[in-house]
């Protein structure tokens, strides 16, 4: 899949926010286990997030580099638990 454009989307779980303008992401990269929260203009959400259950959605991220299947991507904001610049699978990005 190309990926060599400004922006592409990383499949992500979803929580809800603190504030109605804001979604916590969570995914899981190279054994660990990532949140960050971000503003809902970042996200296209496929499935609301509850109280009582995870949504899902794809986080606008931009692609660094590329090499054998692995993308290096910064996230719009970083996150608690990583750097800004994560590395993921071809099977977590979805083209524009």
């Amino acid at each position: 899949m190309d990926f060599n454009r400004d922006y592409v989307f990383l499949r992500v779980r979803l929580e809800p926010g603190m504030f109605d303008n804001e979604v916590t992401i969570l995914l899981s990269t190279e054994g660990r286990e990532i949140s960050s929260v971000v503003s809902k203009e970042n996200v296209t959400i496929e499935t609301e997030p509850t109280a009582h259950r995870q949504g899902s959605g794809l986080l606008k991220v931009r692609v660094v580099s590329s090499a054998e299947g692995r993308h290096l991507v910064d996230l719009p904001k970083p996150s608690f638990t990583s750097q800004p610049r994560l590395s993921v699978s071809d099977r977590d990005l979805v083209a524009s």
